[in-house]
């Protein structure tokens, strides 16, 4: 995939002896759109169906679509009868249209709405219907029937990252020196774009064949000079920087996201092999400078965060290096996405303005941003961190729930009244007083099922996957925090945590 991007920017640049301008560019040149546009045209002009309704669309959704010949959509679609999503050049609003024969299907008569709210950094779902009695109705905001296969509470659009879209026309690079995903793709398209002349839908979409166009050596296989095709690659950059832009949003609403920011500037946009994190954070250098967005992702899930809707992804893709993947780049659209959020982070760039640095053609990173400013900047701020932030980090991370009451008095108390005589378990029951209290105990409120003696009892004596997660975690070194445990030490505070197994209400 790398290899191929790295092809595509080289023919972008020089092919037919002049520069090319990439698809980021060409995104960031087109005009906005306002969503609040559509809902004026389709209330003044009341379409009384979807051939009405795509008669009156603006021809910047008829000439920036992609086709789906199979989708997950409650539309049909079929190689014939594709599903049409069509959408304004920065995706700020999403339609799709189906003219499938399907007449089982009453989904194929509605009209699917998205559209970006700008305020809220949010997707907002909508169904437009048809009948003769009520003419069009738009549903509300975020129906249930959208939230199911669109992310739940926090939707966003379903489209599979660079560069494959499995059930598109040009699902393969967009039959990129001859690729199809499918067998006879090609030939299928071709068919379709004859017989849409006739179908009242289809035959409204613009340069259909020219979008189109068969790619040869000798006839711009990238697009050439105006970049014709693109349509998936357009869609994939466009919508992704949207939700890039919700992404940073979630980022910015975790409770840490300050201390952490300059960190996940770095990781992101600096190559340099030092880590952004103190040593008493030297735990979280795990999730720096390997690869960019995967590794914020798992980041913010040790920070609390749920990323699960973060991929727009329909299938969820399970390898986080390709999650986020777009065609100029993930990690230069995260930047972008950062910076326009955060002002705080355009003094680590030499322009005035950062988020019109280099048009945000971000090809190369360490060059222009001052990564050890940065870095300094992080180890700054995270040298400050209290030891409360740092425990609620490391507990969340292993999903524990609310509410510590004196956890460390609990245990030595459920202890002292019924555990046998062990000398061993004594000296693990002062290491624990001495390492484990920093965490575990009314400085820090996390897990509600020590709130009292009943409680301890139920989930470590019951709960043997709970007892086995943390004698794992002592062995494993990840528990006590920040502590080297001598082996002895380390025996003996397991053997103190196994001591809670045993039946404690015995005389």
């Amino acid at each position: 995939m790398y290899l191929y991007f790295l092809l595509l920017l080289v023919i972008f640049s020089y092919g037919h002896g002049q520069e090319v301008p990439d698809i980021t560019t060409l995104i960031e040149r087109e005009k906005s759109y306002n969503p609040e546009d559509l809902f004026s045209l389709l209330k003044d002009k009341k379409p009384k169906d979807k051939t009405e309704l795509m008669s009156i669309l603006p021809d910047v959704f008829k000439d920036n679509y992609v086709l789906m010949y199979d989708s997950k959509s409650l539309q049909s679609s079929s190689f014939d009868k594709p599903r049409a999503i069509l959408r304004t050049p920065k995706s700020e609003v999403i339609l799709s249209i189906s003219n499938h024969n399907d007449k089982k299907n009453e989904h194929n008569s509605n009209v699917e709405l998205i559209y970006w709210d700008k305020k809220q950094k949010a997707f907002k779902f909508h169904e437009i219907a048809f009948d003769e009695k009520n003419g069009m109705t738009i549903s509300k905001s975020n129906p249930g029937k959208c939230l199911k296969c669109h992310g739940g509470e926090d939707p966003r659009p379903n489209w599979e990252p660079y560069s494959t879209w499995p059930g598109s026309y040009g699902g393969k690079e967009e039959f990129r020196l001859g690729r199809e995903l499918v067998a006879g793709e090609r030939r299928y398209l071709d068919e379709f774009i004859k017989s849409s002349k006739d179908d009242p839908i289809y035959s409204q979409l613009l340069n259909l064949e020219g979008h189109f166009t068969p790619f040869s050596k000798d006839n711009d296989i990238i697009g050439g000079r105006e970049a014709r095709g693109l349509l998936n690659y357009k869609f994939t950059e466009s919508v992704a920087k949207l939700n890039f832009e919700r992404i940073v949003d979630r980022m910015s609403k975790n409770e840490f996201y300050d201390q952490f920011k300059y960190a996940t500037l770095y990781t992101i946009a600096c190559t340099y092999n030092e880590t952004p994190y103190p040593e008493k954070l030297k735990h979280f250098d795990l999730y720096y400078n390997k690869l960019g967005p995967e590794d914020i992702i798992a980041l913010y899930e040790r920070l609390g965060t749920d990323t699960e809707s973060w991929s727009m992804s329909f299938g969820r893709i399970p390898d986080p290096d390709i999650q986020l993947s777009t065609p100029d780049g993930s990690s230069q659209n995260l930047t972008y996405a950062l910076l326009k959020q955060d002002k705080d982070l355009w003094s680590f760039f030499p322009n005035e303005n950062a988020v019109s640095w280099k048009e945000n053609n971000f090809y190369e990173f360490g060059e222009d941003v001052d990564c050890q400013k940065l870095r300094a900047k992080s180890l700054e701020i995270l040298g400050k961190a209290d030891d409360v932030m740092l425990c609620r980090s490391e507990m969340d991370k292993l999903n524990l729930e609310s509410d510590v009451n004196e956890v460390t008095e609990i245990l030595n108390k459920a202890l002292e009244v019924k555990a046998p005589v062990n000398n061993q378990i004594t000296r693990g029951k002062e290491v624990a007083k001495q390492h484990c209290s920093h965490c575990h105990s009314g400085r820090f409120e996390q897990m509600n099922f020590f709130k009292n003696e009943e409680k301890l009892k139920k989930r470590i004596i019951e709960k043997e996957d709970f007892k086995d997660l943390i004698i794992e975690k002592i062995i494993s070194g990840d528990m006590p925090l920040y502590t080297i445990l001598e082996p002895t030490e380390q025996k003996d505070l397991v053997e103190y945590i196994k001591s809670f197994t045993r039946e404690i209400d015995t005389p």
